[in-house]
């Protein structure tokens, strides 16, 4: 019996057990980016440290904590772009993941149209401004400063062109992860395909639609009317598509979040072993309407670089035992108890010295003003 943390001892279930993997991987997902939030805000990594060389506001930051005036009108727009990215990376994330949070909470207790409903903003628009501060810190910068238009995800233009953002992406990170950026694409933003969130998400938001592609029956409303085969089509469709779209938000969080402050690689390829594991698990429960070439890749890409991860580091290629251990706790398949402690307590050590290491920063922004005089050329 497999013991799923993000359904024990918790009230008002109503989740069919076929959906328990898909569950268990948007939680795990969402536990891992929320971590990664809480750690980063406890130990100050949002913080930046910012040396001053213009004269006209050397006397205004040293005594004033409103920086705004300097963002808007300092020459120097690299420094101010980065500022702006650790104010509102970390403010958009946590936003995104109360929504992420609440919409898995209310699928768990069956109230669908709340589930859709949430998820759109974080998906269509929240992810899309991150996607911009990966692109490029100095544009996005410049659109929240000039036009904020321009960070509407409908400013980007068609499906296709959401795709080259994407690919954009891709390369910057430095992996595809087995992601297809056209689906990725597909799922947020097309209307009128049957396998895409933004139909659903529209219709639970309204209870009329009109575009064509999720036009309202007449004698209907939109999803009102859900009866338990309307849920279980809800359920299934949720748990097939969103733990792909969590994972591509993963990478993009991850990849900000390292662009502040590195994190060790024991402790990525740790996470991504347990993020691996659980996604060929709940591989293996989908049923088979709901799979795809594309969705197939993806869990082709991780496994391959499971199986090549745990041969590297000696260890055998991992059963169904070690997936469901490996997904809890990180270990290699037959690893000892030893080994896993240990790994354990050296996160901890370090999570300890960057503890000590934020108390030396007051605020998220600590500006170090340098006389013109005494900058070394």
């Amino acid at each position: 019996l497999i013991m799923f943390g993000s359904l024990q001892n918790r009230k008002g279930t109503k989740l069919p057990e076929k959906f328990n993997f898909g569950h268990e991987l948007s939680f795990l997902l969402h536990d891992i980016i929320t971590n990664l939030y809480v750690t980063s805000k406890e130990t100050n990594m949002f913080s930046v440290n910012i040396d001053i060389y213009e004269d006209e506001y050397k006397e205004f930051l040293e005594n004033s904590e409103d920086i705004g005036k300097w963002i808007l009108n300092t020459k120097e727009k690299n420094k101010s772009a980065k500022v702006l990215k650790t104010i509102v990376f970390p403010a958009v994330l946590s936003d995104m993941l109360h929504c992420f949070y609440e919409a898995l909470e209310t699928s768990r207790k069956g109230k669908l149209t709340i589930s859709y409903m949430l998820i759109r903003k974080p998906l269509q628009e929240s992810l899309y401004l991150l996607e911009e501060i990966v692109l490029s810190e100095l544009s996005f910068s410049d659109k929240l400063i000039n036009n904020l238009n321009l960070l509407e995800s409908s400013s980007a233009g068609g499906l296709d062109e959401h795709a080259r953002r994407i690919e954009q992406i891709f390369e910057i990170i430095g992996s595809d992860f087995g992601l297809n950026s056209h689906y990725i694409s597909q799922l947020r933003y097309d209307k009128s395909s049957e396998d895409s969130f933004d139909g659903i998400c529209n219709k639970s938001m309204h209870l009329f639609t009109n575009h064509k592609s999720i036009k309202t029956e007449n004698m209907n409303i939109n999803m009102i009317f859900s009866g338990y085969s309307q849920f279980e089509t809800q359920w299934a469709y949720l748990y097939s598509r969103l733990p792909y779209l969590l994972f591509y938000t993963w990478i993009i969080v991850e990849y900000l979040t390292n662009s502040i402050i590195k994190t060790s690689q024991e402790y990525l390829d740790e996470i991504r072993r347990r993020v691996s594991a659980l996604i060929i698990l709940w591989w293996n429960e989908i049923d088979d309407f709901y799979k795809n070439e594309k969705l197939e890749s993806f869990v082709g890409f991780q496994e391959e670089w499971l199986n090549n991860h745990c041969l590297k580091n000696g260890y055998k290629i991992p059963t169904k035992n070690n997936l469901i251990k490996m997904f809890k706790n990180g270990s290699f398949p037959n690893e000892n108890k030893n080994s896993i402690k240990q790994r354990l307590n050296r996160y901890q050590d370090i999570y300890k010295i960057n503890l000590l290491d934020a108390k030396y920063y007051e605020k998220d922004v600590n500006f170090k003003i340098i006389e013109n005089n005494k900058v070394q050329k």
